[in-house]
């Protein structure tokens, strides 16, 4: 059975490989494990974005992130992370 949740801190590792075995020929599928974490971990902890996971048994196999304002996320996350 699937269930569904809002992405949380625990999750970020999961949600990142996640996004790199679906999205590997894409641009942010090329940033690595640990660009991917601290970009979703982004939507986790910064007001104004959001997360949400899919579950079976426990094992996330699904992610969807959005923000209310997506210009301003990605120009905070780089300026704070880089």
């Amino acid at each position: 059975m699937v269930t569904y949740r809002s992405l949380q801190l625990d999750d970020v590792p999961a949600a990142a490989r996640l996004h790199r075995s679906v999205f590997r020929g894409y641009f942010l599928g090329h940033m690595g494990q640990r660009f991917l974490e601290l970009f979703y971990d982004e939507f986790v902890a910064t007001r104004g974005n959001y997360g949400m996971v899919a579950l079976v048994d426990e094992t996330v196999v699904g992610t969807v992130i959005g923000s209310v304002d997506l210009a301003h996320t990605f120009n905070d996350f780089y300026r704070r992370r880089f």
